[in-house]
């Protein structure tokens, strides 16, 4: 297992009708074709862009145990049940 160490992330971006096409204050190297309303920098498709788990996912660091017990270690709560059909009249 790799040492955690502090991760670099690739914004991913998703336009939004509110969104703006100039982002170039927060992110000067990017240019959009599509209004953009929303910067992620912590979702599960969200990519490391450094050191050895770099192009890596956040949702693929949790499934491998790669976070050190953040989000590795956490079981998946069971579904809940379905509620029952109301009776036939």
């Amino acid at each position: 297992m790799t040492q955690l160490y502090p991760l670099l992330m690739q914004p991913a971006f998703d336009p939004r009708p509110w969104g703006t096409l100039d982002l170039s204050a927060i992110y000067p190297n990017h240019k959009f074709n599509e209004r953009i309303g929303e910067a992620w920098l912590t979702g599960d498709n969200c990519v490391v862009a450094n050191g050895p788990l770099a192009k890596r996912s956040l949702a693929d660091l949790s499934k491998m145990g790669a976070m050190g017990g953040y989000g590795g270690n956490i079981p998946t709560p069971p579904t809940p049940p379905s509620p029952p059909s109301p009776p036939n009249p």
